[in-house]
């Protein structure tokens, strides 16, 4: 899987470096963790958001390292000494971080150019977005891969992942293993984060997707402008030969008019509205839409033709991301007859409007939505598919953006009957200042009810829902634990809805 190199070789991929030793040696792996260092290993050192890299230099050495990448910019004169101080060949790259990728990518043997990448971004929608076209692909063409918030890996053979979009090194093995597990297709989240820190540079994909843009991850991005410049990165590829965006979206919009992405443009909506965009190479658009019970039906229009389409399915939002989908397979030249039916036959994704009950109890949603925007777009469709009241429960992940906390509550206070706050992974904050922040939110007083152990919570709700009543319990969707003081505790909002559901706990 991979590839032993020649630093003088892997060196051409770089121009911008100085380098000290023997260049003729060679390597085979490149980690970013002095622990890992071993012989026939490069440590790549850079600084992060936590530690510098830098400083771990002389432990990847004392492990065995055979050489060093390191970022040039900002060396401490105590990094510099140390630097000096080796044996082994060191080499200096300016923006390091955004050149990781390419070293990944020649050890694993470019394993990327092998395949047809689809790379997804935006607030809302990656996750199911993703995961709807690797089992249609799946279905159609064999063997996809996948990265993203539920796991890395082959359809169906998931390993449960950190990150949204994992750093470079652990893609390019991914795809590796994908490539030689028979893959040729992956489909992937991109996140803002990565694509803020270079985690996907030197990545080239066959189809970029554009979801949406709303409010979340300031704690990292400085505003909304930086968060959707970063989200941008994605499109600007000169080699990129499709794009699939939401034009329902005010930033899908401008991306679609932007002149600087030269990809072949397809725009997708929910709506009527024309799309006077000039250059736009076709428009995936639904129109009379129906909501059902447990599922949609409307008529598609698509540059490849149009037909009925019924879907098990809940949401104005889930239709928008199958719009999305259907976009990306016409690009990849999929038959459209054969993957409209392949998106009938599937179901809600774990944790994504997932729904449980029913049948003389009350509808249980399970969901994701963690943001202002995610969880009033949950509870407008919730309410397109309900015939008695909503129950809302959820909570604000601590350590996060606290400005969204009085915004979601704001949201559920609006669109739900009755609101139920509880904790969703506080991590190092107080769960009840975190309440505090939310309740902050709210017009009137004592619309909710505050239950912050979660168990508690989901069961108050579905004993006091009444049969025709959907509850939606928002937030965590497909995760398994509750993380409070930075330790992981086992929950699944899912599997404790069935149990509640089924009578097992009483």
């Amino acid at each position: 899987m991979t590839h032993p190199l020649v630093l003088k070789e892997l060196l051409k991929l770089m121009p911008d470096h100085q380098a000290f030793g023997d260049m003729s040696q060679s390597i085979q792996c490149a980690t970013l963790s002095s622990k890992e260092s071993t012989q026939g290993c490069a440590f790549i050192a850079v600084p992060g958001a936590m530690v510098d890299g830098r400083d771990y230099i002389k432990q990847a050495v004392e492990n065995g390292v055979t050489a060093v990448f390191c970022e040039e910019n900002g060396l401490t004169p105590e990094q510099q000494k140390i630097l000096n101080q080796l044996t082994i060949p060191w080499i200096l790259v300016k923006k390091l971080s955004l050149k990781i990728g390419i070293i990944a990518n020649a050890i694993c043997g470019n394993p990327a150019a092998k395949m047809k990448l689809i790379g997804i971004t935006g607030t809302n929608g990656k996750t199911s977005i993703c995961q709807l076209l690797a089992q249609i692909i799946y279905q159609l063409a064999g063997e996809c891969g996948q990265m993203g918030t539920i796991g890395n890996g082959l359809v169906n053979r998931l390993v449960e992942s950190i990150n949204t979009t994992s750093e470079a090194i652990t893609i390019h093995k991914n795809l590796a293993k994908m490539l030689e597990a028979g893959a040729r297709y992956v489909a992937m989240e991109v996140s803002s984060h990565a694509l803020a820190q270079g985690r996907v540079e030197g990545l080239h994909y066959e189809v970029a997707v554009f979801t949406n843009l709303t409010r979340d991850h300031l704690d990292y991005h400085q505003n909304m402008q930086d968060y959707a410049e970063a989200k941008r990165k994605l499109f600007l590829d000169q080699t990129l030969p499709f794009v699939v965006i939401n034009a329902d979206d005010a930033f899908g919009l401008k991306l679609l008019a932007d002149p600087e992405i030269t990809s072949k443009k397809i725009a997708y909506s929910t709506k009527n509205n024309p799309i006077n965009i000039p250059k736009i190479f076709g428009v995936v658009r639904a129109s009379e839409v129906q909501y059902k019970p447990k599922g949609m039906s409307f008529n598609l229009e698509t540059p490849w033709g149009d037909q009925q389409v019924e879907l098990g399915l809940l949401g104005e939002f889930n239709l928008s991301n199958c719009l999305a989908v259907i976009g990306v397979l016409g690009c990849l030249g999929f038959d459209r007859s054969e993957f409209i039916s392949s998106l009938e036959q599937q179901k809600a994704i774990p944790g994504r409007m997932e729904c449980f009950g029913g049948g003389g109890k009350p509808s249980v949603v399970v969901d994701y939505a963690h943001t202002p925007d995610a969880l009033e777009k949950a509870l407008l469709a919730l309410r397109a598919h309900a015939n008695g009241e909503i129950w809302c429960i959820f909570g604000c992940g601590g350590d996060r953006d606290p400005g969204k906390r009085p915004m979601m509550a704001l949201a559920a206070e609006k669109y739900a009957d009755h609101l139920i706050i509880t904790d969703d992974n506080p991590r190092n904050e107080d769960g009840n200042l975190i309440v505090a922040d939310i309740l902050s939110g709210l017009k009137r007083a004592g619309f909710a009810v505050v239950e912050r152990d979660r168990n508690k919570a989901i069961r108050l709700g579905i004993l006091n829902a009444k049969p025709n009543d959907i509850v939606l319990i928002a937030g965590k969707g497909h995760e398994t634990y509750q993380l409070i003081q930075n330790v992981k505790h086992a929950h699944s909002d899912r599997e404790f809805v069935q149990q509640q559901l089924q009578g097992v706990i009483a």
